[in-house]
């Protein structure tokens, strides 16, 4: 017997699904829990796949939403739907997330050891680049810039949001790294 998987689903309680059709852009709100908010700063639906009628595909992007954890210092997002079934990694995005400033000291701010955290296989929360296919990690303190490539991940102590471009799904939150 061969089995194809033929789509990816999930479901979550908070969240938020939208459609992106082929080269329209991710950019929006992903939503908010408990004083963190979430939001696609850039990336595009690059997709070229077609259905048997050679119809273009849609991505149906989806976000939900977990409470803190001792790990994080603010609520957890899970976000899929930004690849085709089958792909080893999705569309490059920048995702940006709200964090509690009086959670984290200046000297960690600027370090580079505190930003936007993805979970690993095993469980645990790692920076929100290491889970990328390809790309250079590169930290920035300050706001984002659309200039800014796969792997650049940063803190913006102004907005008081920790951003990352990203190329996966998973859960996110802002963590120490």
């Amino acid at each position: 017997m061969t089995f194809t998987k033929r789509e990816n689903f999930g479901y979550g309680l908070g969240g938020q699904e939208k459609l992106v059709a082929e080269g329209a852009s991710y950019v929006g709100s992903l939503g908010s829990l408990a004083g963190t908010s979430a939001s696609v700063l850039s990336g595009t639906n690059t997709s070229v796949a077609k259905d048997g009628s050679t119809r273009a595909l849609n991505h149906l992007v989806d976000s939900a939403w977990d409470a803190a954890t001792c790990a994080t210092t603010g609520s957890i997002l899970t976000l899929w739907g930004t690849s085709d079934l089958g792909s080893a990694s999705g569309d490059t995005i920048a995702l940006s997330m709200s964090f509690d400033r009086s959670a984290v000291s200046d000297a960690t701010l600027v370090s580079g050891g505190f930003g936007l955290a993805t979970q690993d296989s095993a469980g645990n929360w790692t920076n929100g680049v290491a889970q990328n296919v390809g790309g250079t990690p590169a930290f920035v303190l300050g706001a984002w810039n659309a200039s800014y490539g796969l792997g650049t991940f940063g803190v913006d102590p102004a907005t008081n949001t920790a951003w990352a471009v990203v190329n996966h799904a998973g859960r996110f939150a802002v963590a120490r790294l």
